[in-house]
C-alpha cells in the first residue's frame, strides 16, 4: 500500500473524481481516497512489471492533471 498526500479536495464530489480516476487504473489491485485526511491509499498490482514506486509516482501525476496535486 502506498499513501499519496492529495491537496486541493473541498466536498465529496472532489474526492469522487480522485476516487473514479484511480479506479479506473489497470495498475492498482484497489485505491480508497479520504477527504478528511487529504489522502488516497492505493494498493498495487504486483503483476505489473513496473516497480511499486513508479506506479505511485505515476498515480500521483494522474491525480495531479485531474486538478488536484498529488505527491
Amino acid at each position: 500500500m502506498v499513501l499519496l498526500d492529495v491537496t486541493g479536495m473541498k466536498c465529496a464530489g472532489c474526492s469522487g473524481a480522485v476516487q473514479r480516476v484511480l479506479d479506473a487504473q489497470p495498475d492498482l489491485a484497489s485505491a480508497s481516497v479520504n477527504l478528511l485526511t487529504n489522502s488516497a491509499a492505493v494498493w498495487v498490482d504486483r503483476q505489473g512489471a513496473e516497480s511499486t514506486d513508479a506506479i505511485a509516482q505515476k498515480m500521483a501525476q494522474i491525480i495531479t492533471d485531474k486538478g488536484f496535486p498529488a505527491t
